[in-house]
């Protein structure tokens, strides 16, 4: 930070306009650093990404990350310097900060770079994360087209769909692990979904649970599976007659561990040997 007045401006119509409030920890921290290098008349500076970096506390792909959403919201500017100097340091990139940004909000909820940073779509390229964003803004554009009444039948076809997962693991014979049961059954139904000749999945798993809850295999106790590796294993697909032979593998009662005898026992065996 330099001593002159002129220096390390923030242009007064983007405080007004409340773009700070729609910015991200990580955005922030970049504006604010951006915004205390420039040149209060040109609103202009020539920085590294490394540089921005290291003063605002983030790696470096998140600079590019946020300098990118900033420029998106037009606060700012980028002028990519391209290419490495003769000691093969990436130039550095001219940012100019924007003096009436374009604050319309068009419902798009932007991710915090910072927090995100360490996310898997950090890892896909540069073309798959555009995509993903330009889905997210497709789907955030046509739920604000939508009527309530279109908005409440949707909450309640998810409704529907979380209490047919719950009763069928509740049909299950045994309950225990239910998170990752809940899971399996939901996984389990989107696989099943995609089956010719069924036309409901949730009516033929429930009918499957239901024959291997009243068959031998499901009434094993603890050796029954639980719900969990049941659904993962596709156990729903086994051949029924699998789960009624199953009662001819039932554990059978082990017999009790040997012991010393006891005294009286030992006094009759005597008396029967001295008669």
């Amino acid at each position: 930070m330099t001593d002159d007045a002129s220096f390390g401006r923030i242009p007064t119509d983007v405080v007004r306009a409340g773009l700070f409030a729609n910015l991200g920890k990580s955005e922030l921290a970049v504006y604010l650093v951006i915004a205390g290098h420039v040149n209060g008349k040109t609103w202009s500076t020539t920085l590294r990404v490394a540089t921005i970096a290291d003063l605002a506390g983030v790696n470096p792909r998140t600079v590019q990350r946020a300098t990118g959403s900033l420029a998106a919201r037009k606060a700012i500017t980028v002028q990519h310097g391209g290419g490495r100097t003769a000691e093969g340091e990436p130039r550095a990139n001219t940012y100019t900060l924007t003096t009436n940004p374009d604050t319309q909000d068009d419902g798009v909820a932007y991710p915090d770079t910072q927090d995100v940073s360490d996310d898997k779509s950090e890892r896909l390229p540069r073309q798959n994360r555009a995509s993903t964003l330009t889905r997210h803004r497709r789907k955030s554009l046509s739920e604000q087209s939508r009527s309530p009444e279109q908005i409440e039948q949707t909450e309640q076809r998810r409704s529907a769909k979380t209490s047919d997962v719950e009763r069928i693991y509740q049909d299950y014979p045994r309950k225990v692990g239910k998170t990752e049961a809940l899971k399996a059954i939901t996984k389990a139904l989107s696989e099943i979904k995609r089956r010719p000749g069924v036309d409901d999945p949730v009516v033929w798993l429930l009918e499957r649970v239901q024959r291997f809850a009243e068959s031998p295999a499901g009434n094993r106790g603890k050796y029954t599976p639980h719900p969990a590796t049941w659904f993962n294993q596709g156990r729903y697909d086994d051949d029924p007659a699998e789960w009624k032979r199953d009662e001819d593998r039932t554990p059978r009662p082990s017999m009790p561990e040997p012991r010393d005898p006891t005294d009286e026992e030992l006094r009759m065996l005597f008396e029967e040997d001295a008669e």
